[in-house]
């Protein structure tokens, strides 16, 4: 089982993180005090860089699961060959007996 490094079962550690970021990425304005006195005079306020950080990731997403179609098609063909020799080495091995 792969642990999420809190101690807590990982679906309730998985679940934690998500309302995590669905708090930060929905948030209107900044939620870290310390993050008050950064200012930068670049680039989005802090929170819109939050925002379009979510856009990046779930293109990013978009485009791996994209990638990995033709992948998994690949895999299960591959599966479907693999069975069908089994099945024929069986049978070969049956009728040998």
């Amino acid at each position: 089982m792969i642990s999420s490094g809190t101690g807590s079962p990982p679906l309730v550690g998985r679940a934690r993180r998500h309302v995590h970021r669905a708090t930060l990425v929905n948030a209107s304005k900044e939620m870290f005090p310390t993050r008050y006195d950064f200012h930068r005079t670049w680039g989005p306020s802090l929170v819109s860089a939050s925002h379009h950080g979510a856009i990046m990731r779930a293109g990013g997403d978009t485009f791996m699961v994209l990638a990995m179609i033709p992948v998994v098609v690949q895999w299960l063909r591959n599966e479907a060959e693999r069975s069908q020799l089994d099945s024929e080495l069986d049978t070969t091995a049956a009728i040998g007996q």
